[in-house]
């Protein structure tokens, strides 16, 4: 594997449905050699879909984790996700989620 490879930040607000099947697909299509995958979830998605990601050669990241560690869900404060990927990864990122849209 090349140490030169381009990383890729893949951003899923969501972590079931036809986009992640989609997005599944393309991490898994991507040549490890040339690229380094990362998918950041809003929520910590299921373990079948973390697997599924991971097997598919990405690192998978979560905003949010799924539980408080006492076995309660944990409320999740109404964030916009450009505020919480800027509070994550700074103002450098921000200037890239703003060229998408």
């Amino acid at each position: 594997m090349s140490l030169n490879r381009m990383h890729i930040l893949y951003i899923a607000e969501f972590s079931t449905g036809g986009s992640i099947e989609s997005l599944l697909c393309l991490v898994g299509g991507l040549d490890k050699d040339k690229f380094k995958a990362t998918v950041l979830f809003y929520e910590e998605p299921v373990v079948a879909t973390r697997k599924r990601f991971e097997a598919a050669g990405s690192t998978v990241l979560a905003l949010y984790p799924r539980s408080t560690g006492n076995g309660t869900q944990r409320h999740l404060p109404k964030y916009n996700l450009q505020a919480r990927i800027r509070q994550a990864f700074g103002q450098r990122i921000e200037g890239y989620y703003e060229s998408l849209n």
